[in-house]
């Protein structure tokens, strides 16, 4: 290889958000005078996000993975099950979506969360993000109403450390009886340890440590 040849530099982290993040900070890298070609750009691979595409694996079942991320809008949304699916589309996953919305704000998120997919996983928990002053139960029926796939299972659990408990016990119970992959994705809040509520952060066991705990895995 010479000085001037092009090397192909790969980051640490899936999804098709992420490499277009690496995209942009390689760009930029080239933009300041760096040269395609230097190795201080294979840095990439080490990078992490705390909270975006978290990944864990069931101690209990390999079977059994989850992803922890921030995303909490439609394109977001639709990134992520891109990504999942071309991953894991060719074992069949079973897939379930953790998410709830945001209150007071943003109100075309809940239905655009739903459509993004409602035809792309298994089973939709509904459950606490910040709802601020908003009642949760509010924006939870409200999502709620937004599905129109009858085959989509779709509940609301108040709770969201018990809708990820729950999303848990089905994947590993389904996982057993089929031995197919289950996929977890719990969104919108990554790596934060807090919900918004009324006003004011109450404190929040956080996504991560919730999958770390249950899975015995210690990435958190």
């Amino acid at each position: 290889r010479t000085a001037r040849e092009p090397r192909t530099h790969e980051h640490g982290r899936p999804g098709d958000f992420e490499r277009r993040r690496a995209a942009a900070a390689t760009a930029v890298a080239r933009a300041t005078g760096i040269p395609a070609n230097d190795p201080s750009l294979d840095a990439l691979q080490n990078v992490h996000v705390p909270g975006r595409m978290e990944r864990f694996t069931d101690t209990t079942n390999p079977h059994v993975t989850a992803y922890v991320d921030y995303a909490h809008n439609q394109a977001s949304v639709t990134a992520i099950l891109d990504f999942v699916w071309e991953r894991y589309g060719a074992q069949n996953p079973r897939i379930t979506l953790v998410t709830g919305s945001a209150g007071n704000k943003a109100y075309d998120r809940r239905e655009g969360i739903v459509k993004a997919a409602q035809n792309r996983v298994a089973r939709l928990i509904l459950t606490d993000e910040d709802t601020d002053t908003e009642p949760m139960e509010h924006i939870l029926e409200q999502m709620d109403s937004y599905v129109t796939n009858p085959d989509l299972e779709h509940t609301i659990i108040p709770g969201r450390a018990t809708a990820i408990e729950t999303a848990i016990a089905d994947a590993r119970a389904d996982a057993g009886r089929t031995g197919r992959p289950n996929i977890i994705l719990a969104i919108g809040k990554g790596r934060e340890k807090w919900i918004k509520r009324h006003g004011a952060h109450e404190p929040y066991e956080g996504d991560t440590h919730i999958f770390a705990r249950v899975f015995g895995d210690d990435a958190a």
